[in-house]
C-alpha cells in the first residue's frame, strides 16, 4: 500500500484478510481510524519526512510483528483510543532537528486498556513512550488506566549527540483531569537503559515487577523483583542503574552499544525476579523458569540482537496483514516471541461515539398547482456563508489593514512589516516576538453556529505554537476560535470553545517552514475540521455554539498565551459559516479583492482570476498536546 486514500474494506460477518503491499513492502504513513482490526507485518517507514508514521484513533486495534520509524520532528506513533495493543514491534529513529520540538516514538493520549509488549525502542528523541491526558478536550475525557507494559526493551538515543535531546524511556504524565492516579497499571519485565519516570504521586491496583533499570517510586504501587532502583523490599539496588554516553548501567549486558541487552554471566538480574508475576516467555520467546530473571531477557538467550536501524531499512519483509489471530512471519530482525501467558484483560472502555452531522435536506423543488394554473414560485435559496473579514495586506504603507468584506473590521498593524512578495501581491512579515494585526471586537466577529478561518502562511519557524488567527476571550483565559500554523510539531491545529473549555483538532500533515501553505478551519455546529492546501487533514466531533467575547481578533499572535507567528501571512479570511472543501479550494486559487464589498452574503471574497496554488506549548497557564 503506497501513499494515498483507499476505499474501505467491507466485512459483513466474521473476518476478512486484506493484503497491503508495495514492491518494496514499505508503507510511508498509516492512519487507522477504524476499530476492531488487526494489522500484522507492516513496516511503516516515513522516510524521515516531517509527519507521524502511524496514527491510531480507533479502539480494539492490534498492531503486531512490524516496524515504525524514520520520522523527523514528529511523533513516530500518535495513538488515542481504548484497548490498543502493540506486540513485537520495533519503534526506531524519531529524530529532532529543532531543540524546541518535543517528540516520542509513541505518544499515547487517553488510552484505556493500552498494551505494549515484546517490543523494542531505539533512537527515540525526547522519550520512547509518553502517556498524557486531554485536559483541553471538550467534554473532558474520563481518567484512564488498565495499562500493561511488559517484555520491552527501551534503549538509548544517540541523537542527543547530534543536537537533539532525550528525557526518559517511559514517562507517565497525567492520566486524569486532576492529574490522576495509576489505576491498574502493570509494568513488568522491561529493560530500561534510560530512566523511566512516573509523574503521578499515588497508585491503586498497580504493579511494577521484575523490571531492570532506573525509575521513580510511587506510593500505592506494588514493587517486587526489580533490579536497579529499589522501591520495594524484594527489589535489588544497583548503581549505576541507567546508562550515560560514556558509562553503561551495571547490569552486565552483552553489548548495549549495539542494542544487545541480553544478560552475561554474573548479571545482578539473573534469578532476581518473582515467578508469580512474570510473563511465561521472555522477549525472545524463551520460557522463564521458576526463578525468572529481571528485565526483558532470560539469561542464556542467544538470538541475534536487534540491529541499529538505518535511514533506509535493509530488511523489507513482505507484510501480510490479516485480522485473524494466526501468526505470520515476523518482519523484525529478532525472533518472533511466542505469545506470553495471558495477563489480566483490561476492562474494555467503549469508544466514545462520534457525533454525526445532521444531513441537510435538499431544497424542495417547486411543484405547479393544478388550480389556479399559475405555478407555485420556487423558494428562494438560503444565502451562502457571510464573509465578515478579508485582509489582503496589499497596502504599501501605514498601519491600516483594510477589511474588504464590507463589515468594517479594519485592523491596525503593530510591529509587522510590509513585504511585496506575498502569495498574492503584498503581505505582512511577523517577527515571532510580538508582531500582530489587531482588529477590535464587533458583532460580525462574534461567530456562533458556524465558522471558517483561512490564510496563506509561509513560516520561518514551526517550533512552538504559532497562532495565525485568534479571537481572544480574556475572561475565560483562552480563545473563542483560533487557527494555528503549528502546534509544537509543525502541524496546523484549530481550537474553538463551545463552553467553558476549548477543543482542538490537530492536522495529520505539516506546514513546512519556508514554503507557502494554505491553512483553514471550519466549524458547522457538529464537526470541527482542519484543511491543509484544500485537503481535509483533521476532523473532530463537537456539538454546540461558539462562545462570544468582547475581546479583539488578532492576526499573527495572541496575548492570552503570548504565542506569536514567525514568517509571512497573506490573504486572511473569516466567514460566519462553514465553507465546504470545494469552496476552500476555490478560495485558495484567487486573491482577495481590494474593492470593499457590500457586506452581503457572498460565495467568494476574491476576484475570479485563477492563480497557481502554493503555508511546545510549555506555558504554565495552558496544558496542550506538545
Amino acid at each position: 500500500m503506497g501513499s494515498g486514500t483507499f476505499e474501505p474494506q467491507q466485512v459483513p460477518a466474521g473476518t476478512k484478510p486484506v493484503t497491503f503491499i508495495t514492491s518494496a513492502a514499505i508503507v510511508r504513513q498509516l492512519d487507522i481510524k477504524s476499530s476492531s482490526v488487526v494489522f500484522d507485518g507492516f513496516n511503516i517507514d516515513a522516510g524521515f519526512a516531517k509527519m507521524p508514521a502511524l496514527g491510531i484513533s480507533g479502539s480494539n486495534v492490534t498492531f503486531k510483528n512490524g516496524r515504525v520509524g524514520n520520522v523527523t520532528d514528529e511523533k513516530g506513533a500518535l495513538v488515542n483510543g481504548a484497548n490498543i495493543t502493540f506486540d513485537n514491534v520495533v519503534f526506531h529513529d524519531v529524530r529532532v532537528t529543532d531543540s524546541a520540538v518535543h517528540n516520542e516514538c509513541i505518544y499515547a493520549i487517553v488510552v484505556p486498556g493500552f498494551t505494549v509488549r515484546n517490543s523494542t525502542f531505539t533512537e527515540c528523541a525526547t522519550m520512547d513512550l509518553f502517556f498524557t491526558f486531554g485536559h483541553w478536550w471538550t467534554p473532558t475525557p474520563a481518567p484512564y488506566g488498565n495499562v500493561t507494559i511488559e517484555n520491552n526493551v527501551f534503549a538509548h538515543s544517540t541523537n542527543i549527540e547530534a543536537g537533539s535531546w532525550h528525557y526518559f524511556s517511559l514517562y507517565v504524565g497525567d492520566t486524569g483531569s486532576d492529574g490522576g492516579t495509576l489505576q491498574n497499571w502493570v509494568v513488568r519485565n522491561n529493560t530500561f537503559e534510560i530512566p523511566a519516570n512516573i509523574s503521578r504521586t499515588s497508585g491503586t491496583g498497580s504493579r511494577w515487577t521484575n523490571n531492570l533499570g532506573s525509575w521513580s517510586c510511587v506510593s500505592g504501587v506494588t514493587y517486587r523483583g526489580n533490579v536497579g532502583s529499589k522501591c520495594g523490599s524484594s527489589d535489588k539496588a544497583v548503581s549505576p542503574a541507567s546508562s550515560t554516553k560514556t558509562t553503561p548501567a551495571a547490569f552486565a549486558w552483552v553489548n548495549p552499544a549495539v542494542y544487545d541487552f541480553r544478560l552475561k554471566a554474573g548479571s545482578p538480574a539473573i534469578n532476581a525476579g518473582v515467578a508469580d508475576d512474570a510473563p511465561a516467555r521472555d522477549r525472545d520467546g524463551k520460557l522463564r523458569d521458576a526463578t525468572p530473571d529481571a528485565g526483558a531477557y532470560e539469561f542464556g538467550t542467544t538470538s541475534t540482537p536487534t540491529p541499529t536501524p538505518t535511514p533506509t531499512p535493509t530488511t523489507t519483509p513482505s507484510p501480510t496483514p490479516t485480522p485473524t489471530p494466526t501468526s505470520t512471519p515476523t518482519p523484525t530482525p529478532t525472533a518472533t516471541p511466542v505469545p506470553p501467558a495471558p495477563t489480566p484483560t483490561p476492562t474494555p472502555v467503549p469508544p466514545t461515539p462520534t457525533a454525526t452531522p445532521t444531513p441537510v435536506p435538499p431544497a424542495p423543488t417547486a411543484t405547479p398547482t393544478p388550480a389556479p394554473p399559475a405555478p407555485t414560485p420556487t423558494p428562494t435559496p438560503a444565502p451562502s456563508q457571510k464573509l465578515v473579514g478579508a485582509w489582503s495586506f496589499n497596502e504599501t504603507s501605514g498601519t491600516t489593514a483594510k477589511d474588504t468584506s464590507g463589515q468594517g473590521n479594519t485592523g491596525t498593524v503593530s510591529g509587522a512589516t510590509r513585504v511585496t512578495a506575498g502569495k498574492f501581491g503584498g503581505a505582512l512579515s511577523f517577527d515571532g516576538v510580538n508582531d500582530t494585526v489587531n482588529i477590535p471586537d464587533s458583532a460580525s466577529l462574534d461567530l456562533t453556529t458556524g465558522m471558517t478561518l483561512e490564510a496563506w502562511v509561509k513560516p520561518t519557524s514551526t517550533a512552538g505554537y504559532r497562532s495565525v488567527v485568534f479571537k481572544e476571550n480574556a475572561a475565560a483565559g483562552h480563545q473563542t476560535y483560533s487557527l494555528y500554523s503549528s502546534n509544537g510539531s509543525a502541524r496546523p491545529v484549530a481550537e474553538v470553545a463551545v463552553g467553558p473549555k476549548y477543543t482542538s483538532a490537530l492536522s495529520s500533515q505539516s506546514a513546512e517552514a519556508g514554503a507557502w501553505t494554505h491553512v483553514a478551519a471550519t466549524f458547522d455546529g457538529t464537526q470541527l475540521r482542519v484543511y491543509r492546501n484544500g485537503v481535509e487533514v483533521a476532523t473532530k466531533a463537537l456539538s454546540g455554539s461558539l462562545v462570544k467575547s468582547n475581546d479583539p481578533l488578532r492576526i499573527g499572535g495572541n496575548k492570552i498565551w503570548d504565542e506569536w507567528f514567525k514568517g509571512t501571512i497573506d490573504e486572511v479570511r473569516v466567514w460566519a459559516g462553514a465553507r465546504t472543501r470545494a469552496e476552500i479550494a476555490a478560495d485558495m486559487a484567487a486573491p482577495i479583492s481590494d474593492t470593499v464589498q457590500a457586506g452581503a452574503a457572498s460565495k467568494s471574497s476574491k476576484s475570479s482570476k485563477a492563480k497557481a496554488k502554493s503555508k511546545a506549548k510549555t506555558k504554565a497557564k495552558k496544558t496542550k498536546l506538545k
